[in-house]
């Protein structure tokens, strides 16, 4: 892989901004018009209430389901934040997209978000047929903590045989507590997203340094990532996930799970500055495109 040794200039400019407070960590986006409702619904869950957002778009029914996982550490985040992302992917795929807010750290301790994430997606598979979504072209996806918590449930979805998911999305996904690998010691400082920042991220998260070698903590910890769904990876080079998206990716290949990785010359969570960064559309594009080929 051909790698630049620094980031572009637009990234570049980003963290001259972010450095400076310049701009919010999480740009808002006006209300996206090109789909056709976005409606809050809420489902019982075994912490309690689960605030959701589905997003449906102009298309024919019965449509294609992602279910979305949003980032934040595991300790932040809101439905709020992803409305572009999610507006976008609906309207483009075109497919029905089921935002999750589930409970966070540290109140909601691992495995609650994820058990969350479980019970969301069992609804979604349940009742998605109310909206003119159908379960049985399933995908799951999210970004960051996100992108655990969607590698994590489909290898619970696995092992439980309950249902079935059809496709995965990883976007700069966090799959392993570890903090030395490559990318960890060469960003430790930054940028954005440093491993001071992700281990506190963990301690919150976690109850247990143990729990951190939990699978469904750290998926890349499995014994085998056999029968998972087929997945596109999305990673950003200057980040200190880099290296364990890469890894995940090589062993859902090496257990034979197919999968695509795509990467980009830019900083962590760049898909939230869609204002600033000019990959971030790209990425919704070709996020857009495996989710049409593969559902």
């Amino acid at each position: 892989m051909n790698l630049p040794k620094e980031p572009d200039l637009q990234t570049q400019r980003l963290l001259e901004k972010l450095n400076t407070l310049s701009i919010d960590s999480k740009p808002s986006k006006a209300f996206f018009k090109e789909i056709k409702k976005v409606e809050d619904v809420q489902i019982t869950g075994p912490h309690g209430v689960i605030n959701c957002r589905v997003y449906t778009p102009h298309a024919l029914e019965p449509l294609p389901v992602l279910v979305f996982f949003h980032g934040g550490g595991w300790v932040s985040g809101e439905l709020d934040e992803y409305d572009y992302f999610c507006q976008k992917i609906c309207q483009k795929t075109p497919s029905l997209v089921v935002s999750v807010a589930y409970h966070l750290a540290p109140q909601y301790k691992f495995p609650k978000p994820l058990e969350d994430c479980y019970a969301a997606t069992e609804w979604v598979v349940n009742h998605i047929h109310d909206y003119g979504g159908d379960s049985s072209r399933l995908a799951v996806g999210g970004d960051s903590a996100g992108g655990n918590l969607a590698a994590a449930l489909t290898l619970m979805v696995r092992n439980k045989q309950a249902f079935k998911i059809n496709y995965q999305v990883l976007l700069f996904p966090v799959v392993d507590h570890y903090f030395d690998s490559d990318s960890y010691r060469t960003f430790a400082e930054g940028y954005y997203l440093t491993k001071n920042l992700m281990k506190m991220f963990w301690d919150n998260y976690l109850n247990t340094e143990e729990d951190g070698q939990h699978p469904y903590a750290s998926p890349i910890k499995a014994s085998t990532l056999a029968n998972l769904p087929s997945a596109f990876v999305v990673l950003a080079r200057f980040d200190v996930l880099f290296s364990e998206g890469i890894a995940y990716t090589s062993r859902l290949l090496s257990d034979g799970v197919s999968a695509q990785l795509k990467c980009y010359p830019t900083i962590h969570a760049f898909i939230n500055f869609e204002d600033e960064i000019n990959f971030a559309d790209d990425a919704i594009e070709q996020i857009a495109e495996k989710l049409k080929q593969n559902l």
